[in-house]
């Protein structure tokens, strides 16, 4: 009888052994799945960074390719205004002559020049020398597209000291395209003659 309490007890300690092997095996599967799951997320945020990545360096290619195109543009921009600076500019040495010669001016050509002016050095649009009833002159011009009282101002300052330091009288004028009200009130006052080609700014 006792052989059979010990195979008994046996038996019983084997059940418990099997259900524990079998709740650790479910345990396992479960670490198992959970594992799974954390590796897949690992490869999901490892892919969601590759992408981020790749968007990170088309931004920059991107970026790259707008500050190239923004600096042709920059360079075109310069160009364009070159251009119309010294059509400008051109218009004027070609009209101005004939134009000054109707108020009593007479000059043959302008050019470009380039004085010091208290140490440094200043640029003139328009220069020629000439006479006007009968008298020495020098023309001095300057050439923007619109022209304000500012420039005005700015421009009689400067064309005073040079003809100061021709020593002979000057001959003020300013060319543009267009020409501010305020502008045309300074020149009266500064004896600067405006001419525009073509209508005043309101």
């Amino acid at each position: 009888g006792r052989l059979e309490g010990v195979v008994e007890k046996l038996a019983d300690a084997q059940r418990l052994t099997e259900e524990r092997l079998g709740r650790l095996e479910g345990v396992v599967e479960k670490l198992a799945d959970a594992q799974r799951l954390t590796e897949g997320r690992i490869e999901a945020l490892v892919a969601a960074q590759r992408r981020t990545e790749g968007r990170i360096e088309k931004l920059a290619e991107a970026q790259t390719r707008t500050e190239e195109s923004v600096g042709r543009l920059a360079v075109q921009m310069g160009r364009l205004s070159d251009t119309i600076g010294y059509s400008l500019e051109d218009l004027a040495r070609e009209f101005l002559p004939s134009r000054l010669r109707e108020m009593g001016v007479e000059v043959s050509r302008l050019e470009r020049r380039y004085f010091v002016v208290n140490g440094e050095e200043v640029e003139m649009n328009l220069y020629g020398e000439g006479m006007r009833e009968g008298r020495r002159v020098v023309v001095l011009g300057e050439v923007r597209s619109r022209i304000y009282g500012s420039d005005v101002r700015r421009f009689a300052a400067l064309a005073d000291r040079i003809g100061t330091l021709l020593s002979v009288e000057a001959y003020k004028l300013m060319f543009g395209f267009a020409t501010h009200p305020s502008a045309r009130d300074e020149g009266e006052r500064l004896g600067v003659v405006i001419l525009t080609a073509y209508s005043p700014l309101r």
